[in-house]
């Protein structure tokens, strides 16, 4: 028996009758499981078009693994889906949108379009939804990279499939269906001709619905045209309104993704166009749910806009106060092109941020502004624990170099003098070392000024060594009497045998200032009054703007490089 089966299902399976094909889908449904499931395979093997029509009649009872394997017989099964489509049979047209979907026929989008174009209702509704969905599993389509016919298959598919929907868009007045535009804006690129031409002409049939869809949708490839358009400058003023006034959070994570946290200046100059941002109005909703670089890129793009300069400050201080560590640090930078009470006391208000860098950049800004105080913590600043505070302080006092304060020391009183030598010290770190070259410079009124400055630093114990290798080797009988002053200042016991053994130098003079320097009491921890330190700032740069030209010439190193400045400071 099981022999007469077999023998009945090869006929049927060989036959070039089609009415083989009416009996086994009789079979099919009508025939006990075993039965049933033996005519499926039987007439999947027929591979005839009135076969897979057959296997269509049952789409929404088969199993998917059924549907895998008709989809396996590619063009074969694909006609009769495209028959279906053709089909004015409306369960056989709703079970091709399902089936073309399934198998992922790219190639019938154009059947689809065509359905788009001339029928209507639900028909037209259900075609667009289909290519849309078409579209999407196309973008999400991966290749074997180690397969180039296969992705030079899916490159063919989606340009036949982007010149169907391109050509639908032009034509966009035929059916004005936006599910059609929104399939293309899916596939196409930025720089797609049609695609131009629709975004650069308010009076092409698609353009107002091309700027919707780039107001509303959530579909990344659609939302990233707009971006590409941004940062290549070529973003139309209808692009940069949408781009200035979308407020949802997801847009927005990927604008400031896009743009990066240091702004491309075609970004910078695009923004510039832009006199408001919905986004940045404050408080800055959608500041706390993004990233750091995110909230970065949000605050240079408000300070590059054309939106009003006090607005533009009111965010900044939102991202100052409330942001993540790089962002403060961004807006902490910005501060600086804004002036005012508002931002001075802000600036005042940021030197308690808990980031080094931000309080770096704020300390940078003090003097500009002319805050009451400032140079006190500046000051003050000098003895941070955290090195961009250090630095920062020193730039701001830069007027206060070794090398400035050696040209002038001469010119100024001994009060002066030791405030400022003090102040050099912390400010320049490299004084120290150009100090040991000037006090073994061969020139005799350089070594005495640099003696001078030595002490005006409270620097004689830093290079006691130096003075006392000079004291030996010194054959000037004045140079001689300073580094013996010098010396006395010092707290050291080897200086203090080295001011001892100059009692019994061959010149008087020097035996005086040894018997001094015994006789004194130890100043040398004396500390600077730093209550005048305003004062001292301003003096010096008077001075420095009225000193004679020659009290210049006589370091090396013045000359017209330390002219004053018009502020009245040293140039640095």
């Amino acid at each position: 028996m099981a022999h007469g089966w077999q023998t009945t299902w090869d006929v049927l399976a060989t036959s070039r009758n089609d009415a083989a094909v009416s009996v086994l889908a009789a079979a099919i449904d009508r025939a006990p499981e075993p039965i049933a499931r033996r005519a499926m395979e039987v007439l999947l093997e027929r591979r005839s078009p009135l076969g897979y029509w057959e296997f269509l009649l049952r789409w929404e009872r088969l199993e998917p693994a059924w549907r895998d394997r008709l989809a396996g017989h590619g063009v074969r099964f694909a006609n009769a889906v495209r028959d279906a489509l053709l089909s004015r049979d409306e369960r056989i047209w709703r079970i091709g949108c399902e089936a073309v979907l399934w198998i992922g026929e790219y190639d019938l989008i154009s059947v689809l379009l065509l359905a788009v174009e001339e029928r209507e209702g639900w028909v037209a509704e259900m075609a667009a939804d289909t290519v849309i969905a078409l579209c999407q599993k196309l973008l999400e389509e991966t290749t074997d990279p180690s397969d180039p016919d296969a992705a030079r298959r899916q490159a063919r598919l989606k340009s036949h499939s982007l010149e169907a929907l391109a050509h639908a868009t032009d034509q966009f007045d035929r059916h004005r269906n936006r599910r059609i535009v929104e399939a293309f804006l899916l596939l196409a690129d930025a720089h797609h001709p049609i695609l131009l031409d629709v975004i650069g002409d308010p009076r092409h049939p698609a353009f107002l619905v091309v700027l919707d869809l780039l107001k509303h949708t959530t579909r990344a490839p659609i939302v990233d045209l707009a971006f590409t358009w941004l940062c290549s400058g070529n973003a139309p003023i209808s692009v940069l309104k949408v781009i200035a006034h979308r407020n949802d959070v997801a847009f927005l994570k990927r604008l400031f993704s896009a743009v990066g946290p240091n702004p491309v200046s075609t970004v910078t100059s695009a923004f510039r166009r832009l006199e408001s941002l919905s986004w940045a109005a404050v408080p800055i909703a959608s500041l706390e749910q993004l990233t750091e670089l995110q909230q970065t890129a949000l605050v240079r793009l408000v300070v590059a806009s054309g939106m009003p300069r006090t607005a533009a400050f009111e965010a900044v201080q939102d991202v100052l106060l409330r942001g993540r560590t790089g962002a403060r640090r961004a807006a902490s930078e910005l501060l600086g092109q804004f002036g005012g009470a508002a931002a001075n006391a802000l600036v005042i208000r940021g030197l308690d941020d808990p980031d080094p860098v931000v309080r770096a950049n704020l300390y940078r800004q003090l003097r500009s502004r002319s805050i009451p105080g400032c140079i006190t913590r500046l000051v003050r600043a000098l003895e941070s624990e955290h090195a961009e505070v250090r630095e920062a302080a020193r730039d701001s006092l830069e007027e206060f170099t070794f090398r400035k304060f050696i040209t002038v020391i001469d010119l100024l009183d001994d009060d002066v003098k030791v405030s400022m030598g003090r102040l050099v010290w912390r400010v320049d770190p490299r004084g120290m070392d150009e100090l040991r070259k000037e006090l073994k410079s061969p020139a005799r009124t350089r070594r005495l000024r640099a003696i001078d400055v030595a002490v005006a630093m409270g620097a004689v114990e830093e290079v006691e060594a130096t003075l006392i290798d000079r004291l030996s080797s010194e054959e000037d009988h004045l140079v001689r009497a300073s580094i013996v002053r010098a010396l006395g200042q010092s707290g050291s016991s080897i200086a203090e045998a080295a001011v001892r053994q100059a009692l019994s130098d061959r010149h008087p003079t020097v035996r005086e200032e040894a018997q001094l320097a015994l006789a004194a009491p130890d100043e040398s921890h004396a500390e600077e009054s730093l209550g005048r330190l305003t004062a001292l700032v301003q003096e010096a740069g008077a001075l420095f703007r009225g000193r004679p030209a020659a009290a210049a010439e006589t370091v090396p190193g013045a000359g017209p490089s330390t002219a004053a400045t018009s502020s009245g400071e040293f140039q640095s």
